[in-house]
């Protein structure tokens, strides 16, 4: 019975120091569209803008749900490119920041944005829903 007890200690103690290691930082941040206005056929450029303390956001991905009725490209960096500033890593390449939206079909979806800061699992950064209009017929 002793045994059982001390198992249970350790077992304890060892969720207890695993968890406080975990980093809860709750990410966030906005996307910019570079129009209002969105119609099938155009390609619209978008930004992720974070705030300065999660400036080390880094793996950025993409999505748009449902996935028929947009499309999106962006440089999926993985493992970001890092370097040493004043004693700490600072990621140098933001490029999966911007993304290129491909409206494919009218309709209401959402772009959903994920990433990686200090975590070792991608973490949902943003969420914005956009309404994409027919294509646009009329003479410039």
């Amino acid at each position: 019975m002793e045994t059982l007890k001390i198992l249970v200690l350790v077992l304890a103690a060892g969720l207890i120091l695993t968890a406080g290691t975990c980093d809860h930082t709750r990410l966030m941040g906005e996307i910019a569209l570079e129009k209002a206005q969105i119609h099938v056929g155009e390609r619209v450029t978008m930004i992720l803008k974070v705030p300065g303390e999660l400036d080390n956001i880094h793996g950025v991905m993409w999505d748009i749900v449902p996935g028929d009725l947009a499309g999106v490209e962006y440089n999926h960096l993985g493992h970001s490119k890092y370097k040493k500033i004043e004693g700490s890593y600072q990621v140098t390449d933001r490029s999966d920041r911007q993304a290129v939206l491909i409206p494919k079909k009218p309709g209401t979806c959402t772009i959903e944005v994920a990433g990686f800061f200090k975590q070792t699992n991608p973490q949902m950064i943003t969420r914005k829903v956009i309404e994409i209009l027919a294509a646009d017929t009329s003479d410039p």
